[in-house]
């Protein structure tokens, strides 16, 4: 079994998943600790997919824009350490949660 790890030697599972507390613990610094850990191991498409699950599952319908600014820096062909660092910040600021009326409308 071949495990993927970062380049700091971190299970890319792991940061994943710390990624994904500390942004939904609000917490700025650890974020940014384990976004640019992905970041650096060419690990962006990874966590992509995380904030746009965790968008999904538990920011949802009340802070649409942070989805169309994901969905707009997955578009751009290049993306800069700065506009990485900017997204995970602006995700850590999100107060508005409410998944309950997409849950209902994707089941």
């Amino acid at each position: 079994m071949e495990t993927a790890l970062t380049c700091h030697l971190y299970r890319k599972e792991e940061v994943v998943a710390c990624l994904r507390h500390a942004v939904l613990s609000r917490n700025m610094r650890e974020a940014v600790f384990w976004g640019l850990e992905l970041f650096d191991s060419s690990y962006e498409m990874d966590a992509f997919s995380l904030l746009a699950l965790t968008w999904m599952n538990q920011i949802g319908l009340a802070s649409f824009g942070a989805w169309v600014h994901l969905v707009s820096v997955i578009e751009t062909d290049e993306l800069d350490r700065d506009q990485w660092i900017q997204l995970l910040v602006n995700w850590c600021k999100i107060q508005k949660r409410d998944v309950s009326a997409f849950v209902l409308l994707a089941v």
